[in-house]
């Protein structure tokens, strides 16, 4: 699941670009593809509760590959990630700190084989290959 941190900050964004509705009682969020309402990007969360994070991540599943997201900072869960895909990964500090890995301009390098568990991941974002 995405952090609460991360929704609020892709909400953010995609109201730079344009209208953003969210009504979370009931589980809607609509994106308009400019100001005049032309195109709608609209999600509807099938269960009768639903938090921020999960709506925001519904949105985004069904939505990536729109152009309006293509200058936002996508944030995804681990279920999100496709093969050959390109994220940002920003590693929880007791990771960082291990004796085995090494940051170096924001590549991980590793100095063995050493398992990543989900634990040692904060937060993930997709890179836009343009």
């Amino acid at each position: 699941m995405i952090t609460k941190q991360q929704a609020l900050k892709f909400i953010y964004d995609l109201s730079q670009k344009t209208e953003v509705k969210i009504d979370i009682p009931r589980g809607v969020i609509s994106a308009y593809e400019d100001f005049k309402y032309v195109g709608v990007y609209h999600y509807k969360f099938q269960k009768e509760e639903t938090s921020l994070e999960e709506l925001v991540t519904g949105f985004i599943k069904s939505y990536l590959d729109i152009e309006l997201l293509n200058d936002i900072k996508i944030p995804v869960d681990v279920d999100m990630l496709e093969v050959g895909g390109t994220y940002e990964v920003i590693f929880n500090e007791a990771y960082i700190t291990d004796e085995l890995t090494r940051i170096s301009d924001n590549i991980c390098y590793f100095k063995e084989h050493y398992p990543l568990q989900i634990q040692d991941i904060k937060e993930i974002y997709k890179v836009h290959n343009d």
